[in-house]
């Protein structure tokens, strides 16, 4: 689920990777809250320009998991929801892609 912006007391996240210099941590900010976490997260991402989004998600294998989002976004805050009920405890990784600056951002999701 994609909705505006609309919460507080966010978690930060772990920066597992990031890729390409020009990619400045300034430009695009997102927070992973709750995690650990039991079946659902959700994902705060703030965009400062007009994006196409790419997120995944992937095992500890490295094995693609689901899809969470592909889009053009607008520049703004939203609150995405990553929803595992159907899988197992365990670690994920939650990948996103932002074209206009191929930025990689990994994070490290907890399902308890």
């Amino acid at each position: 689920m994609l909705t505006g912006y609309g919460f507080a007391d966010c978690y930060s996240f772990e920066a597992i990777n990031e890729s390409k210099a020009i990619a400045d941590s300034s430009l695009i900010s997102c927070n992973v809250f709750p995690n650990p976490f039991k079946d659902c997260s959700n994902l705060e991402l703030h965009l400062p320009y007009t994006s196409d989004i790419k997120i995944d998600i992937y095992d500890l294998n490295g094995s693609f998991i689901k899809n969470v989002l592909y889009s053009s976004l607008f520049e703004g805050d939203y609150n995405i929801d990553i929803n595992l009920d159907k899988h197992p405890p365990g670690i994920y990784y939650l990948r996103i892609l932002e074209n206009n600056f191929d930025l990689k951002k990994t994070i490290k999701l907890t399902k308890m």
